[in-house]
């Protein structure tokens, strides 16, 4: 990785990694049980702050810990339906208050569950046809590519298909 120029070093790497550590650290200081909030009902935009600068320093320099943490499978999926899941989860989350209030401690899990679906689905057959390139949209229609077509179904981001 380079900045500036210059090609990171391995103390850089660590000095991410610190502020990273420092910024969670923070957080549990925060939360901590029994401590005291000092931010008050503002203290979601803490955490959002402290969460952001976590992960920006996280994926500002690529060690083999960042690499581990944050390039795996689960975390590339939960990327790549982002966009879905932020656009369906308030009107989801809207229906599911008013059919399914009673639920108890499993109605976050599974309303977690029902965003995750949804959002796939809509990554699948919403966004996923505007994203393949023409080429391989064309190519499907005629017969071809169907190895780029089946990568793509695959769930392969739509860069990585030639």
């Amino acid at each position: 990785m380079r900045w500036r120029g210059r090609a990171a070093t391995q103390g850089s790497g660590w000095l991410a990694l610190g502020i990273a550590g420092a910024a969670l650290a923070a957080l549990y200081a925060i939360y901590r049980p029994g401590a005291a909030h000092p931010f008050g009902t503002h203290g979601w935009l803490a955490t959002a702050a402290l969460i952001g600068v976590a992960m920006a320093a996280l994926v500002s320099h690529g060690t083999p810990a960042t690499r581990a943490l944050l390039a795996n499978r689960p975390i590339a999926w939960a990327g790549r339906v982002s966009y879905s899941a932020y656009l369906y989860h308030l009107p989801l989350l809207l229906v599911w208050n008013e059919y399914a209030p009673g639920m108890g401690w499993a109605a976050l899990p599974a309303y977690l569950v029902s965003v995750a679906a949804v959002a796939w689905l809509s990554y699948r057959y919403v966004e996923l046809p505007f994203l393949r390139p023409r080429s391989v949209a064309r190519a499907g229609a005629d017969g071809e590519g169907g190895e780029d077509r089946e990568r793509l179904q695959r769930g392969d981001s739509p860069e990585h298909v030639q």
